[in-house]
């Protein structure tokens, strides 16, 4: 990995933290950003598939009960949130079109 010299700001409760840290394991300050980074950009993105799953999990369940609802063979459907059953109308609700969603 290339290792690029950068200069930046920390506040003096940032640093004392690195500093104990440190102190601590016995690594370098620049290791322990550098590792700090990393970290935050794996829970970042795991947090983001995390939120992708969610909303899969929801398409599906809108799939399952538009297709098994028969609303598969109307024009509009509506889905109100936590209803498992599709219905034809309900205030607050989802609607779906045959051929796409809104």
């Amino acid at each position: 990995m290339t290792m690029k010299r950068m200069n930046f700001y920390l506040a003096d409760i940032q640093i004392k933290r690195l500093k104990a840290i440190n102190k601590k394991t016995g690594l370098p300050l620049s290791d322990i950003l550098r590792r700090a980074i990393d970290e935050y950009w794996e829970r970042s993105k795991k947090k983001e598939r995390s939120e992708m799953k969610k909303v899969l999990v929801v398409l599906i369940m809108v799939l399952v009960a538009f297709t098994s609802s028969g609303c598969a063979t109307k024009k509009y459907c509506f889905i109100s949130p936590g209803q498992s059953e599709v219905t034809t109308a309900s205030v607050g609700s989802i609607m779906i079109k045959k051929n796409g969603m809104r």
